[in-house]
């Protein structure tokens, strides 16, 4: 009897460190999906800024987004890109917030006209 329970102990521990390694060798691509969506935030944003004026950036991000979820759902390839996004679709959502929010708060805070912020803070108190 105790040495069925040493056997099965030995036969857990090797399953469970064959799957470790696996999971190692996705968290690399957990950090491709954030670098390439500010890549492509930056890349819009310039264009938005210099030749398209009248295009909203917050709707063609969001366009872009859901063309970038539909296509990896749909396509069924196994490339960095799409592993990475499938890593990040499982995440919690306060975490995409708390990953995200500082760089658009910044961002919001850096473009906001102070003599209007200043005019309008009776209303904001």
């Amino acid at each position: 009897m105790m040495i069925m329970s040493v056997l099965d102990d030995t036969t857990t521990g090797a399953a469970a460190a064959d799957e470790q390694p696996h999971e190692e060798e996705l968290d690399p691509y957990a950090v491709l999906f954030p670098w390439f969506v500010m890549g492509i935030g930056t890349l819009v944003y310039y264009l938005t800024t210099r030749y398209f004026h009248k295009v909203p950036y917050t709707a063609i991000m969001f366009l872009i987004g859901t063309l970038m979820g539909i296509g990896a759902s749909l396509s069924g390839r196994t490339d960095q890109l799409t592993i990475s996004m499938s890593l990040w679709s499982d995440i919690n959502g306060e975490v995409i917030l708390l990953v995200f929010l500082p760089g658009l708060l910044f961002w919001d805070a850096l473009d906001v006209n102070f003599r209007l912020f200043c005019v309008s803070f009776s209303q904001l108190i």
